[in-house]
């Protein structure tokens, strides 16, 4: 019995010994730590950290150590980090630079007590997650604490920072081994239960946390970004189903602001003058593969709070394409490299992020941000595009016959493009056939391509929704926009039915013949354009019938189409017309008897309709086209304002009827020397008409004689030498007036000297 009593003493006496041990080690640490804080003593705090990590037994570390130790610690690396701010915003004495690197290196010895820690567990084998909670969390919040610091020091340290960067660099590396010490016992020691809940959310809040320092480190060292990335993306992918069961929203909002840190690296590809690296480039192209995994392993998480970051990605990336950096500063081995690492991922990328439930609508909201890039966003648009056309028609139709069409959206952009379009240093990969050297096209080529290829696949009942697109873009008096939805209207006449062409064509004549009054405006000429280009297009019987089917032939909508008129329906306007010919003379009397809006728009539209027929034998007609020039020529000095800009409209009317071959040599003398006398008054744009007018007629003034040569010569002079510049702003028409006096010249001397 006394033998029992003794050996339950004895084993008391053990157990309070091992207490009274443990005790001893966190009391000797926190003695330590205090004595660094205050009395700056770095000696001590290694020898305690020494004995107690060595003599403590495994199963007690978490207990008897971390879990007082490392809270206790952090709690000394913040109030450190706050004294330092403290000195340098005081400023009080002269001793801000040695009080700010003596706190700087106690923060850095105070990581030692993180760093052997984490050596200490590294040497473990497989420990459970929750035996260790407190490394798993405290390790993340130290970490984050100095990135955070290193990352604003700049900032914070201003004109000191020079002074304390080697104890700054000294702390970062400190913390980056302790980063790495965790990562590799994340991987090799610590096992989290996902079976558990608890564990499970733990094992979440880790991801999290590291992926916090792939944010941060990126502005800190790209080493240690690869590092953080290619972790937090393996922990993320292996583990998502658990933490998609738990809350997939902290995994997700890391991978956002992911995708907004390689965005921010691919600023070079907006601005060449940015100096860009080999090595930056293949980060990159590094981060592009994570990101890729990642997205594909959370698609159906991915919303409308992310998109928009993954969007503007996408925009940066198709900027990289080698076409798009030909002529910008980059060299050409680096531009190589941008198409190996980036360009050539864009594709798999936007196949990875397509999947998306809410990428479509997210890619329409994007264009009403403000200040987007315009070339990247129609660069996305077009790859898209080229994207839907291999897809089955009832996914395609989603994006060009819903609420909002993507051919909607290329016809808008297109017009912020202007001066790449006019410069056109930008490209993009061509159509070519199998077999054939790839080709670059222009932006415009590059996108009518796809559209066309789009509506081409369109069915009946969904036409309807294209026509009105189109019909929007084509009166948006924008230019670009314009032009593209006629050319692809004039594509649809191409690949349509004649049936089809010909009712787009009678369409369009009712609308012309509403809006023609507004003949300066963008919108009519190019409606007027089109017109003639898709009538153009029609078989000979079926542009007959089309003039011959029009209710009202005295309305002058026809006039958009006259061109291209066949014989046989220039002979029957000219039968059912011809009274019009005979109306010309009592209606300029008129308009000079009573100069009325209504007198004035009637001569008007009668010049407009003479220009289109045969007036050959009609003297009266003639006489009177010489009597209006006359008119002109003597009192357009008088007119100003308005009235002189009317005056211009009705002269480029006039200018269009008087036709040389129809006119007898000395009344076209007297006209053109009319047409001399007016010159100096008339403004820019209607010189420009009567340059064209000269070229268009050249073969007309074959017959003229010497007097007519000398005044066509005249003319010519006059506006070759006119100071204004804007009529011979395109060279090809002072090419064409110099030519008409030389073909003028030449065969006057060689008539007159036979």
């Amino acid at each position: 019995m006394a033998s029992e009593t003794s050996f339950t003493a004895l084993l008391d006496d053990s157990f309070s010994d091992n207490d009274k041990s443990t005790e001893d080690y966190s009391s000797n640490l926190k003695d330590a730590l205090e004595n660094l804080t205050e009395r700056y003593d770095t000696e001590l705090l290694q020898q305690a950290l020494q004995r107690s990590l060595s003599s403590c037994s495994d199963n007690l570390l978490a207990e008897k150590i971390f879990n007082e130790i490392l809270p206790f610690a952090y709690y000394l690396l913040s109030e450190a980090l706050k004294k330092i701010g403290e000195t340098i915003n005081t400023n009080a004495d002269g001793h801000t630079v040695e009080d700010a690197k003596r706190q700087l290196v106690v923060c850095r010895e105070l990581l030692s007590v993180w760093e052997k820690s984490m050596e200490r567990v590294s040497k473990l084998c497989k420990t459970s997650a929750i035996g260790f909670k407190c490394i798993v969390e405290n390790v993340p919040l130290t970490i984050k604490l100095i990135f955070e610091h290193c990352r604003a020091s700049k900032k914070l340290y201003a004109t000191l920072f020079e002074d304390v960067s080697e104890e700054l660099t000294n702390l970062f590396r400190k913390a980056k081994t302790i980063l790495n010490l965790f990562l590799a016992t994340l991987e090799n020691v610590i096992v989290f239960d996902t079976d558990t809940e608890s564990e499970t959310e733990l094992l979440v809040k880790v991801i999290d946390s590291i992926g916090s320092f792939v944010t941060i480190s990126r502005e800190l060292d790209l080493k240690t970004f690869v590092e953080t990335s290619k972790i937090f993306g393996k922990l993320a992918i292996t583990n998502q189903h658990h933490i998609k069961r738990i809350n997939a929203m902290n995994v997700t909002l890391q991978l956002a602001q992911f995708t907004k840190d390689v965005s921010s690296m691919l600023v070079f590809c907006q601005d060449s003058s940015n100096r860009v690296e080999e090595r930056t480039i293949k980060v990159i192209g590094h981060s592009l593969k994570i990101l890729d995994r990642l997205f594909a392993a959370y698609c159906s998480h991915i919303n409308n709070e992310i998109l928009p970051f993954v969007i503007e990605l996408l925009l940066k990336m198709h900027r990289c394409s080698p076409l798009c950096l030909q002529n910008s500063q980059i060299d050409r081995k680096l531009i190589d490299l941008i198409n190996v690492q980036i360009s050539k991922g864009s594709e798999p990328f936007l196949n990875t992020v397509f999947k998306s439930s809410d990428f479509k609508q997210a890619f329409f909201d994007y264009r009403n941000q403000a200040n987007i890039d315009n070339l990247g966003y129609h660069l996305l648009t077009v790859n898209i595009m080229k994207k839907l056309i291999y897809m089955p028609y009832e996914q395609h139709r989603k994006w060009t016959l819903g609420a909002e069409s993507i051919v909607d959206v290329a016809l808008s952009n297109i017009n912020h493009l202007q001066e790449e379009i006019c410069v056109g240093q930008v490209k993009l990969p061509g159509v070519h056939d199998i077999g054939e050297r790839s080709r670059s096209a222009s932006i415009y080529e590059a996108t009518i391509v796809p559209i066309c290829g789009l509506i081409s696949q369109i069915h009946a009942d969904g036409f309807h929704a294209v026509e009105l697109i189109l019909l929007k873009h084509l009166f948006s008096d924008q230019l670009w926009s314009s032009l593209l939805s006629s050319d692809i209207w004039c594509f649809i006449g191409r690949i349509g039915s004649p049936e089809l062409c010909a009712s787009h064509v009678k369409y369009l004549l009712n609308v012309y013949a509403v809006l023609m009054r507004r003949s300066n405006s963008l919108e009519i000429v190019m409606l007027e354009n089109l017109i003639g280009r898709l009538y153009n297009l029609l078989p000979e019987e079926t542009k007959h019938t089309v003039i011959t089917e029009l209710d009202d032939l005295k309305n002058p909508c026809w006039l958009a189409v006259a061109r291209f008129l066949p014989p046989k329906t220039k002979a029957f306007l000219q039968d059912r017309l011809a009274c019009v010919l005979n109306e010309i003379p009592s209606s300029f009397v008129e308009l000079q008897q009573q100069p009325t809006v209504q007198n004035w728009n009637r001569i008007t539209m009668l010049m407009s309709f003479i220009g289109k027929l045969n007036y050959t034998e009609e003297k009266n007609t003639i006489n009177i086209l010489s009597q209006i020039w006359n008119w002109i020529a003597s009192t357009i000095e008088i007119f100003e304002g308005k009235q002189l800009d009317m005056l211009s409209e009705f002269t480029s009317k006039l200018l269009s009827a008087t036709q040389p071959e129809k006119i007898q040599d000395d009344i076209f003398f007297s006209i053109l020397e009319a047409v001399l006398a007016s010159l100096l008054c008339l403004p820019p744009h209607v010189k420009a008409i009567t340059s064209y007018y000269l070229r268009n007629r050249i073969d007309s003034f074959d017959n003229c004689g010497i007097k007519t040569v000398n005044a066509l010569a005249e003319l010519n002079c006059r506006l070759l030498e006119d100071e204004n510049p804007w009529p011979f702003a395109n060279g090809a028409a002072r090419r064409a007036i110099i030519a008409v006096d030389e073909r003028y010249w030449r065969a006057q001397l060689k008539k007159y000297t036979r």
